[in-house]
């Protein structure tokens, strides 16, 4: 749980899809706030909590989470921030953060971009790298998005299917790609609303990963499962459940509550 990316996955995918770079920073809502279960092996184990604000082209995100696990014997928190603005529809960040302790030990990860290549990393504790990691180069960290700044990359607005997206990130250690492709819709929607579009999720490590048994089972999987639906007065995309297989059972993130604020000061609640 010390891997954070798919924590972001799922509660992160709470924004706008509009179209153009003005109308994009004119009719994102102008804050967000989401809630989440998590369940691994159909046992709730923990939450995530996520919140999004964009004003003037600026935007900033966080997400928090808690897990406890193993009767309490496994105990892991976690808080990542990312900060930037909207250029020509699309996240362009400046700064991130994230930091976890998982029981007695703690971990975070500090980085600058500069036209979404990265110019400062900063990893705690700084350990000397196995020589089985994958080497990062210089190539690696250009034209990448952090784990929070990729979700809004996905929400942006275009002709094509939301699920027909490829996602280039860096997350202070590994170079990855997130592939979203279509796998059908839900049987109903909820309330009367249309029902929601499920994608599959492709995770294609590129540098800085160990090549063993997760990382291969994680690159081979085709389960990875995210459901969005939309909320039309809103312009935004919200994701009700989020499935990750791992090896010994599924993990699963699945809404509770989300709030927004949209541009013309309007609240809407959505409950699962």
């Amino acid at each position: 749980m010390q891997d954070y990316r798919w924590l972001v996955v799922a509660a992160g995918l709470v924004l706008p899809c509009s179209s153009g770079a003005k109308a994009a920073a004119e009719r994102w809502p102008v804050s967000v706030v989401a809630s989440y279960e998590i369940a691994f092996a159909g046992v709730k184990v923990g939450w995530f909590k996520f919140n999004s604000r964009i004003e003037d082209r600026t935007y900033s995100l966080e997400g928090r989470g808690k897990v406890s696990a193993l009767f309490g014997a496994f105990k892991w928190k976690g808080k990542t921030e990312s900060s930037g603005r909207v250029e020509r529809d699309l996240p362009d960040p400046r700064n991130y953060s994230f930091s976890y302790k998982a029981n007695s030990k703690k971990g975070g990860i500090k980085m600058a971009f500069d036209r979404r290549k990265v110019t400062q990393l900063e990893v705690m504790p700084n350990k000397r790298r196995s020589r089985k990691v994958v080497p990062l180069l210089a190539e690696h960290l250009r034209d990448v998005f952090d784990p929070l700044s990729a979700i809004m990359a996905l929400t942006r607005a275009d002709a094509g299917h939301p699920c027909r997206k490829r996602l280039p990130i860096f997350d202070g250690r590994q170079r990855f790609d997130l592939v979203f492709e279509p796998a059908g819709r839900e049987r109903k929607g909820r309330d009367g609303a249309p029902p929601g579009y499920i994608c599959r999720v492709r995770y294609v490590p590129v540098a800085g990963y160990k090549p063993n048994r997760v990382t291969r089972f994680m690159s081979q999987t085709k389960d990875i499962r995210v459901t969005l639906r939309r909320v039309p007065e809103a312009g935004v995309s919200v994701p009700f459940e989020v499935r990750l297989p791992t090896l010994v059972g599924d993990a699963v993130m699945r809404s509770r509550k989300t709030v927004i604020l949209t541009a013309d000061k309007r609240r809407i609640a959505v409950a699962r």
